[in-house]
C-alpha cells in the first residue's frame, strides 16, 4: 500500500479533492445543499407567512360578520 504525504498546502487539498471520487462527490452534495438550502427556506418562509396572513383576514372577516349580524 502506498503511503501518502501530507497535505502541506491548499492547493494539494483541493487536488486530492478533486482526484478522489468520494470527496468529490461529498463535497459536490455538501455545495449543491448550502446553495439550494437558503432559496427553499426563503420560498417556504414566504408561503408560510402568506398563509397566515390569509388565515388573519379570513378570520378577521368572520368576527366583523358576526358583530355587524348581533
Amino acid at each position: 500500500m502506498e503511503q501518502q504525504k501530507p497535505i502541506t498546502n491548499l492547493f494539494d487539498a483541493l487536488k486530492q479533492i478533486f482526484v478522489d471520487p468520494k470527496l468529490l462527490s461529498l463535497y459536490g452534495i455538501t455545495f449543491i445543499v448550502a446553495l439550494i438550502l437558503p432559496f427553499v427556506m426563503s420560498f417556504v418562509v414566504r408561503k408560510w407567512n402568506d398563509y397566515k396572513r390569509l388565515v388573519l383576514e379570513y378570520s378577521s372577516k368572520l368576527s366583523s360578520e358576526i358583530k355587524s349580524k348581533i
